[in-house]
């Protein structure tokens, strides 16, 4: 089931959803994005546009038109949508911080023989 939610701004209604995982490795493989997922999730950095599109209903034209506090409602809104794809990341680095562990230990052991 896919998660989806409606955003009243008042004089609008925003649709945000779950992207599919064919649209998150679609996006990661754009040369030109920069997102940091993790930054985003711990409000270091900003959601590129591209990510807000994908998982709203709101072209760059509309996002630009929203008010502040509309932008932090679609903000909040894209964040809970996205937050089962952070914890994969999570869990990915978390693998990659055990894998880099395992290669400089047994490099070390190498090393002493």
């Amino acid at each position: 089931m896919r998660l989806e939610k409606a955003i009243d701004l008042g004089s609008t209604v925003v649709r945000v959803h779950e992207p599919t995982v064919g649209q998150i490795r679609n996006l990661l493989a754009l040369e030109s994005l920069t997102f940091d997922p993790i930054g985003f999730m711990a409000g270091a950095t900003e959601i590129p546009t591209e990510v807000l599109e994908l998982v709203t209903d709101l072209t760059s034209e509309k996002l630009k038109q929203l008010t502040l506090s509309e932008f932090g409602q679609v903000l909040e809104g894209a964040r809970e949508m996205l937050r089962p794809f952070y914890e994969i990341i999570g869990t990915l680095m978390e693998g990659v911080g055990y894998l880099q562990g395992i290669r400089q230990t047994a490099s070390a052991s190498s090393s002493a023989i």
